[in-house]
């Protein structure tokens, strides 16, 4: 019997509904701490929502999160039918150095 070890990184993902269609989503933030991707999440919140360029926009201006609708929950893993909301998974540790370069890493 042949066995190897791997090495994973438990990683929550963060994706939120686009201003275009309702089932378009993006991945808007990753993290290996779960709480720190929440807090930061709430701390993206404009004081009141505004209406800017024809949208109505919950996040600060210049924010990443400017041009994106909020998730209905930020309870991990309960996310909606599009999967909108934050998730986690594991991934190989050779992987996380591409991730933290693509997505924002928080």
């Amino acid at each position: 019997m042949e066995t190897r070890q791997i090495t994973q990184v438990r990683l929550y993902v963060l994706i939120l509904n686009t201003f275009g269609a309702a089932e378009s989503g993006n991945i808007v933030a990753v993290s290996d701490d779960y709480q720190r991707l929440v807090t930061w999440y709430q701390s993206q919140f404009a004081n009141e929502p505004y209406r800017e360029d024809g949208w109505y926009k919950t996040f600060k201006k210049g924010s990443p999160l400017e041009y994106h609708n909020p998730c209905g929950s930020v309870e991990l893993n309960r996310t909606n039918i599009w999967n909108h909301g934050i998730h986690d998974e594991w991934i190989s540790i050779e992987d996380l150095y591409e991730i933290r370069n693509r997505y924002f890493y928080v």
